[in-house]
């Protein structure tokens, strides 16, 4: 079972606003570089991952980002491990670019899980409901919340939650 949260945070706003996060989120040095670093949002004195999880959310900074940087919007795209890191982290960029609106989905691989969050939606986390890949092999929906084996079950999604797909792809 996957232990990989797949994120994508979206910023809609004034341009050179958001070139101002840009600059601020991203990390470069000759060891490094990435478009999204945790440390550059709520910096961290040393390595200590109990305190990561604490302030940042997730035990983890993020990995395999992509930055898709736009007139229209910033998105970025990223896994974590275990959870998002939303409710600490992303709620602090936040506050640093108050101007700004903010839309913000996640799937949870572990617990099987998604959400959304933004400036202008409605909060909700909600769990999966799946069915079983090959409909020969017994009912059709269940919840195998229980069960580590994925292989033998797919998501189902309703059509308004499809933007969870390619993120669901992600976190597995």
């Amino acid at each position: 079972m996957s232990t990989n949260c797949a994120n994508r945070w979206i910023i809609r706003g004034d341009f050179s606003t958001r070139c101002q996060l840009v600059e601020r989120v991203e990390t470069q040095s000759s060891q490094v570089r990435s478009p999204l670093d945790f440390n550059k949002i709520i910096p961290l004195a040393y390595n200590n991952i109990s305190l990561q999880s604490e302030l940042w959310g997730t035990k983890w900074n993020a990995y395999n980002v992509f930055l898709e940087h736009d007139e229209q919007n910033t998105t970025y795209t990223f896994l974590t491990t275990l959870s998002p890191p939303y409710k600490k982290l992303i709620l602090t960029a936040m506050n640093l670019f108050p101007g700004l609106e903010y839309e913000f989905l996640y799937v949870e691989g572990k617990s099987k899980s998604y959400g959304r969050h933004g400036t202008h939606c409605k909060d909700y986390r909600t769990k999966f409901r799946w069915k079983k890949k090959d409909p020969d092999q017994g009912s059709d929906f269940m919840n195998p919340y229980d069960s580590d084996d994925d292989k033998e079950w797919e998501p189902v999604l309703i059509p308004t939650l499809s933007q969870f797909q390619e993120l669901y792809d992600m976190s597995r």
